[in-house]
């Protein structure tokens, strides 16, 4: 397996500019920003809200409105 520096983010906190601008032409990537999105999950620099955490509460309810429970045995 290869890293696809195109589509890959470098993420830094306590840096400044300039250590920020070496570590993106260290690692030949982007610069990412926060708050971003890791599987699905909101991560963020400071505390997720829960406007940010609506959206995954919606989603797990659609997936378990169409679980069929009748299908699972008891053991």
């Amino acid at each position: 397996m290869k890293i696809n520096f195109d589509k890959s983010e470098v993420f830094t906190m306590g840096l400044n500019e300039e250590e920020q601008q070496e570590t993106v032409r260290v690692l030949n990537c982007k610069l990412g920003s926060f708050p971003m999105k890791y599987l699905g999950m909101p991560v963020s620099d400071c505390k997720v809200t829960k406007a940010q955490l609506k959206y995954v509460n919606d989603k797990t309810e659609k997936r378990l409105g169409t679980w069929q429970c009748d299908y699972l045995s008891s053991g």
